[in-house]
């Protein structure tokens, strides 16, 4: 090809940086549809159409992650400098980059080092608490948490999530009375949130405390929502402990449906199927748990599929 790239034409856009979001667009678009291949096609168009342009680099990077080549999207994204309205995304996107590729600890001094440079950023305050979670540096990511709650500007809604988040993590460590104080305090600043209205409602089912008002929380949950397959599973579930197995089917059904490969999803409705008499049925739906399952639950569902549902293997 003869082309070149066209002189910047002062103010706003250059014809190149348009050119190269469209390209960029386009390589998001085909991404979201698995086509790996022709997204990097474009989004290296874009990179050489403008190739100072930090959304392009972004853009390349993304997609060369994507077909294994994150060694080579490393450098695009650190080239990035700091006074680039994209450098907060690139520092995300390749402190993510470094965790996948199973280098944490640069990983979290990439973000440490952003977030010292932004401290107000939620976006890598978030990520800072999150890479520490996943290194079951529960203390750290407590205390990350609990700064975005805390001490960072954010709005009702954005409190809540983080509540939710610092719920999930206490979740983690069976540390449930710490989790429902945050999910409580969470429910005060946003008490529409179908996710948590969710959280908390199956939480007080898998428990068995306050069934009514659970079953309460997970109903408006799935108003909200109707097409969610976790709180469609979490309804149903309701409906089973409260013995209706004719209410329950329908909506964990729909759940498997949404859903097909989620461990406790399909014994759920294994355990509903069992009572209702479908024995064959809900063997079934245990051996397609079975194919995920990890751990205890593995034991407990090859209970199931020898002896069929006792009180000492039902799902929690």
């Amino acid at each position: 090809s003869n082309w070149q790239p066209a002189p910047k034409s002062g103010k706003g856009l250059s014809p190149e940086t348009a050119i190269a979001a469209l390209f960029g667009r386009l390589s998001a678009q085909l991404r979201s549809q698995d086509a790996e291949n022709d997204a990097l096609y474009f989004a290296r168009l874009g990179q050489w159409i403008a190739p100072e342009d930090a959304a392009a680099r972004i853009t390349l990077a993304r997609a060369l992650d994507d077909v294994g080549a994150s060694a080579k999207a490393q450098p695009l994204l650190a080239s990035i400098p700091a006074d680039s309205l994209h450098w907060r995304a690139a520092v995300l996107q390749q402190a993510r980059m470094l965790s996948a590729a199973g280098d944490p600890a640069n990983a979290l001094r990439l973000t440490n080092d952003a977030v010292a440079k932004a401290p107000d950023s939620i976006e890598l305050r978030l990520q800072l608490a999150q890479l520490h979670e996943e290194q079951s540096d529960f203390a750290a990511a407590e205390a990350s948490y609990r700064t975005l709650n805390e001490t960072i500007k954010a709005s009702p809604r954005q409190k809540a999530v983080f509540k939710m988040l610092l719920a999930q993590l206490f979740d983690r460590q069976d540390k449930w009375a710490e989790a429902k104080v945050e999910l409580e305090a969470a429910m005060v600043l946003d008490p529409q949130n179908p996710q948590l209205l969710n959280f908390l409602g199956y939480s007080l089912l898998e428990r068995r405390q306050e069934i009514k008002r659970g079953f309460e929380l997970v109903s408006r949950a799935h108003t909200l929502v109707p097409d969610s397959p976790e709180i469609a599973d979490s309804l149903g579930w309701g409906y089973f402990l409260a013995n209706d197995v004719e209410n329950a089917i329908p909506l964990l059904e729909s759940a498997v449906q949404g859903s097909l490969n989620d461990v406790t999803i399909n014994e759920h409705l294994g355990d509903a199927y069992w009572h209702a008499g479908r024995k064959i049925d809900a063997r079934y739906a245990w051996r397609a748990a079975a194919l995920q399952a990890e751990d205890k639950v593995v034991e407990r569902l090859e209970s199931k599929l020898a002896i069929g549902l006792t009180a000492s293997n039902a799902a929690p």
